[in-house]
């Protein structure tokens, strides 16, 4: 299978995007400990990943935010648009991913 056919279009960056957006709204690092677990069913499989939630989630997340939102024109950028990782970013004057 060629590169070309696992990259994704620019709806399903945005549809990602979004789909992230929410979880950062829902900010369960807020109210859920470390030993909580939530179960994601994966389309079209039986297949489920378990997550914790914690501070890093959130770090995490928004590092993956702030990636998508690079990807996206400046318009669909919406929480993240003034997010100094994505200013970073955009810079071109960060590493592709924080140590």
């Amino acid at each position: 299978m060629s590169r070309q056919a696992n990259t994704p279009s620019l709806e399903q960056w945005k549809r990602l995007y979004e789909l992230m957006d929410e979880v950062k709204g829902l900010a369960p690092w807020d109210f859920m400990l470390e030993t909580d677990l939530f179960g994601i069913r994966f389309p079209g499989t039986d297949e489920l990943g378990f997550v914790s939630v914690d501070e890093v989630l959130k770090q995490y997340t928004d590092e993956i935010m702030c990636h998508i939102a690079a990807l996206l024109p400046e318009k669909y950028r919406g929480f993240y648009a003034d997010h100094p990782r994505l200013k970073e970013l955009l810079a071109g004057d960060a590493k592709s991913f924080p140590e």
